[in-house]
């Protein structure tokens, strides 16, 4: 959720920046018309354009994010493990998709759809996907209380209408 914030705060300041040269070029070429200044000027306004759609496209992204987060069935601090070193993620859970660090994952969408939940001694399988292709997440997490473990299970089975499978618990 972080990472989203901020993009969205780069691009503000980017349309900001952008907008203001092209604001300074109109001033300056007020009383000459010069084809350098006006060809720089389409430049500006056209990188700006740009940057409105790619903000529009992340905020849409961002507001996904807050819908799963506000929404969460369960959520973790995940580890990615790349060579030699591992960086934590935030990985959330809930009825309309998943939040993996900064990938956001809608379901009911494009046909995509939480297709099965099991839950082992301490890694949770999510497959999801559209038809026959679907993806797998594995998490590994610390065992917990069987209480809780209800509470997860009554919540995807609530909210999503699938029954996590218990495999060897």
């Amino acid at each position: 959720m972080k990472i989203l914030k901020q993009r969205l705060q780069i691009l503000i300041g980017l349309i900001l920046v952008i907008l203001t040269m092209a604001l300074f070029l109109i001033i300056r070429a007020a009383g000459s018309v010069n084809i350098s200044i006006n060809a720089v000027f389409v430049l500006l306004l056209l990188s700006a354009t740009i940057l409105v759609l790619l903000f529009i496209l992340e905020h849409k992204k961002y507001n996904i994010a807050k819908l799963i987060k506000e929404n969460e069935i369960f959520s973790i601090e995940a580890v990615k493990k790349r060579d030699n070193s591992k960086d934590s993620i935030e990985f959330i859970i809930s009825c309309f998709g998943i939040l993996l660090g900064q990938k956001v994952i809608m379901f009911n969408t494009d046909g995509i759809g939480l297709k099965d939940v099991k839950i082992t001694k301490d890694t949770i399988l999510i497959e999801y996907g559209k038809g026959n292709q679907t993806e797998l997440i594995s998490l590994l997490y610390k065992p917990m209380e069987e209480k809780k473990l209800k509470e997860v299970i009554q919540k995807f089975q609530y909210e999503t209408g699938i029954t996590p499978n218990i495999v060897n618990l």
